[in-house]
């Protein structure tokens, strides 16, 4: 009679889809952000979704304005769409230059799905006036 290692490559399967994981979130979280962000993309399981958000910031960092600016409460954050299974998802960052440069710098504030985004995650982060050297110095 065979005997079938089937638990065994179920279990190898499903370690090295984490591993998999682990390697796309720990290149996703070497680029500057704030917490926020971080604790957004650490929540995420989908390889696949891992995935597209990190085309999107490979795309931010090469076209910064590839984002739409967002005005009001949020002047100054861009917002890029990623579209995924049907369900709607912006990744949040902001542009800028330092004084006595003319690199621009990406800092990644959040990520989510579009629905409750713009009104409850990212201006619960902006409430008071969150200035940009505060999250700068947050990203460090």
């Amino acid at each position: 009679m065979i005997k079938s290692n089937r638990s065994e490559n179920v279990s190898s399967d499903s370690n090295d889809l984490e591993n998999r994981r682990d390697i796309i979130r720990t290149r996703l979280l070497q680029y500057p952000s704030i917490r926020h962000f971080k604790n957004s993309i650490k929540r995420i399981k989908d390889e696949h979704l891992l995935m597209k958000i990190l085309v999107k910031v490979e795309e931010v960092l090469n076209d910064y304005t590839c984002g739409d600016k967002k005005r009001g409460d949020l002047a100054g954050i861009r917002a890029a769409e990623i579209t995924y299974k049907g369900i709607y998802y912006r990744l949040a960052y902001i542009a800028y230059s330092d004084d006595d440069s003319t690199e621009i710098n990406i800092l990644f504030i959040y990520f989510g799905s579009r629905e409750n985004y713009y009104s409850k995650k990212l201006k619960k982060i902006f409430k008071g006036n969150t200035s940009l050297n505060k999250l700068r110095r947050e990203s460090k």
